[in-house]
């Protein structure tokens, strides 16, 4: 009995903490299943702004992988044609902030944008967008810092790629300073 317990407290203490759950379909090294094998969770951002994961509160992690999506969406951040597939995450501001978000530790050559519609900033006008911000292991990461959420509006985040480049994605979402 002894045992059951503390490998029950043990699978409680590897759960992902609240308030900065890992929800991604990525295996999580770090994390283990009861039997000592890396955990895998299975979920990931919404294949188009339609059917967007919804992010409820800030700050906000998850990890995915695009191959397995297709090529909903491209914004011009300055390179066009891209035929990446990508992911989608959709976020409802309580209140006006300055958001920041980070693609840094992907492993992949990413590409990010935002899409306010509620303000006009949708298909071909994204309110930001991001290729190559010079981080991450190899400079092609993304990362968008110090834009403006509006109280009220509903903002959806895409995750997405250089040319037809997919991977596995590290999505850090929260309030900037």
């Amino acid at each position: 009995m002894r045992i059951v317990i503390l490998a029950t407290l043990a699978g409680i203490l590897a759960s992902p903490v609240l308030g900065s759950p890992d929800l991604g379909n990525t295996i999580d090294l770090s994390r283990k299943d009861l039997g000592g094998e890396p955990a895998y969770d299975g979920r990931e951002g919404g294949e188009t702004i339609d059917d967007a994961f919804v992010i409820d509160y800030l700050p906000f992690y998850d990890t995915g992988a695009t191959c397995d999506n297709v090529n909903d969406y491209d914004e011009v951040c300055p390179y066009s044609s891209s035929t990446s597939p990508d992911v989608v995450y959709v976020y409802t501001s309580p209140e006006d902030l300055i958001i920041e978000i980070d693609l840094c530790d992907s492993m992949y050559d990413t590409k990010v944008y935002v899409y306010d519609f509620d303000a006009g900033y949708g298909f071909g006008n994204p309110l930001a967008c991001n290729d190559d911000a010079g981080c991450g292991y190899s400079g092609y990461q993304s990362r968008l810092d110090a834009v403006p959420f509006d109280q009220g509006h509903t903002y959806h985040i895409v995750v997405d790629g250089y040319g037809s480049s997919c991977g596995e994605y590290l999505l850090n979402v929260f309030a900037g300073i």
